[in-house]
């Protein structure tokens, strides 16, 4: 396997600074068009590098801060405050989400806004002249691949969406119904496969950007929930299968593989946030300038006990169910450790006594409870190697196949959460068809291995179990459910500053 750790070091200062250079002076409040390349400009390869780099820091500038992340609150992995400025995320974690909810809207334009300059730079892509085409092709299939991906957490999100090919907003564009997204996400991901190659030839890690293995595996996810709630077309599940199969088959051509040690994901140090899980991770650089560093990750997932900001935090009875070992110890933490060295229990923060989410507080001997850090270097993974695996044994059995690849892909990565290494051998204790179905099993995994990444609340909606799930919390929780569980609440409402633009979108919702 090629080495990742060569590429680091100048080829990640020059992206910082190329971030800084092509996006740090334009302002995300302003008019979006002000900040698209015209199309007299956008006609050199310079220029193009220059779009895409702007649309990774017009993502980086939204994806820093929990709100872009805010559906994920409705799971029931994750919790939030009850009271402070916490109102839009436990609008979702009580179901009790609508129009004027707070951060709403910013949730919406950290999707929309950097799909408008995409669109800038697909419109545009023909006029482009001079330089060399397979590079040129690698900045368009990112292009194509990034909005897909928005699109993506957009109809996942909301349902129903105005489906904008065009970098100018248009007012009368209404929602397009969520098969018609779909559609247009699996030719996006398509294209995206078709100009990406085996590694990208810039990444300073394996999926910092996009390759032909990153979007092939977002293809499959696509797949996947094309096949559950609310088109249920299941004939998409063999798909998500043989696609998320063919990135499996090829994984060392994409440099993709897990980790043995799943805590060091969540690690600030170079050597471990660049590694080989990561399909598609955006790249977060504290020392470079706050705009450029992840608030998602730290002081939000400490109590007021430790000055931390009470906004992300794991519900209880979700804790209690997973499964002890190394994977629990990666995912939850019950007690942190104090200045003076005391150890203090969740059950006695002050205000919200929840347990903390390790991937939201980051490693504490990284990022002391005490230490006030606003900001860190935590990358955020999009897609981690260990959900192709899921994906693929998961869209197996529910395609009505049984195949041992699909059971080993189970199995690797349930080995690594009980710390059997390595996790490619197989071991006694090994799932087979003696224990359920490969389907559920596979769902189940799912649940404790991507626990806390925000992704567990549109698994209850795909398989509709947001019903049963929510109904089985603990008592003790801090946010109580206020909302429908029903399907008419699984989907947010359309931003009442939307509908004020275009009030069309409220009737056609």
């Amino acid at each position: 396997m090629i080495s990742i750790y060569k590429k680091i070091g100048v080829k990640y200062l020059a992206l910082v600074a190329l971030l800084a250079v092509s996006y740090g002076c334009v302002d995300l409040d302003e008019d979006p068009t002000e900040a698209l390349l015209s199309p007299e400009v956008m006609t050199s390869p310079e220029a193009l590098d220059a779009a895409i780099v702007g649309v990774y820091r017009s993502i980086q500038n939204y994806a820093n801060a929990s709100t872009f992340y805010i559906a994920g609150y409705g799971g029931d992995d994750i919790t939030t405050h009850p009271g402070r400025n916490k109102a839009g995320f436990r609008a979702f974690d009580q179901r009790n989400v609508i129009p004027t909810t707070e951060r709403l809207n910013d949730s919406w334009n950290g999707y929309y806004e950097p799909i408008r300059a995409l669109n800038n730079i697909i419109e545009q892509k023909d006029a482009i002249v001079g330089g060399d085409l397979d590079e040129i092709n690698v900045r368009i299939g990112e292009a194509y691949f990034m909005r897909g991906m928005l699109y993506m957490f957009l109809t996942r999100t909301f349902g129903k969406v105005p489906l904008s090919l065009s970098a100018l907003p248009d007012l009368n564009l209404g929602l397009s119904e969520i098969e018609d997204v779909y559609m247009h996400i699996e030719s996006d991901f398509k294209q995206a496969a078709a100009l990406l190659p085996d590694l990208h030839p810039e990444s300073v890690g394996v999926g910092a950007r996009a390759n032909k293995g990153t979007a092939n595996a977002f293809l499959s996810r696509l797949y996947l929930y094309w096949g559950g709630y609310p088109l249920k077309d299941n004939s998409k599940y063999a798909l998500a299968a043989s696609t998320a199969k063919s990135v499996i088959d090829n994984a060392s051509a994409h440099d993709f593989m897990m980790v043995d040690d799943m805590l060091s994901l969540w690690s600030q140090e170079d050597a471990n946030r660049f590694n080989t899980e990561g399909v598609f991770t955006l790249v977060f650089c504290q020392p470079c300038d706050d705009q450029f560093s992840n608030r998602a990750v730290g002081r939000v997932g400490y109590p007021i006990n430790a000055q931390g900001w009470n906004e992300t935090f794991a519900e209880i009875k979700f804790m209690n169910d997973m499964p002890a070992g190394p994977r629990k110890d990666a995912t939850f933490k019950e007690s942190l450790t104090l200045k003076d060295g005391s150890s203090l229990h969740y059950t006695s923060f002050q205000e919200l006594q929840q347990p903390m989410i390790v991937k939201v507080t980051g490693l504490e001997s990284e990022i002391p409870a005490w230490s006030r850090n606003t900001t860190t270097n935590v990358n955020r993974y999009f897609m981690r190697y260990a959900e192709v695996l899921l994906i693929y044994a998961e869209a197996t059995g529910r395609a009505g196949a049984n195949d041992a690849a699909a059971w080993d892909a189970l199995n690797q990565v349930r080995r690594r959460a009980l710390g059997h290494l390595p996790y490619t051998s197989t071991y006694p204790d090994d799932l087979t068809a003696a224990d359920g179905n490969l389907a559920d099993l596979a769902f189940t995994e799912r649940k404790w291995e991507l626990a806390g990444e925000f992704e567990r609340w549109y698994d209850l909606v795909r398989m509709e179990q947001v019903q049963t799930a929510l109904s089985d919390r603990s008592p003790l929780e801090s946010n109580a459910i206020v909302g429908s569980l029903g399907l008419d609440n699984y989907f947010a409402p359309i931003p009442q500053e939307e509908i004020d633009k275009a009030p069309h979108l409220a009737d056609s919702k």
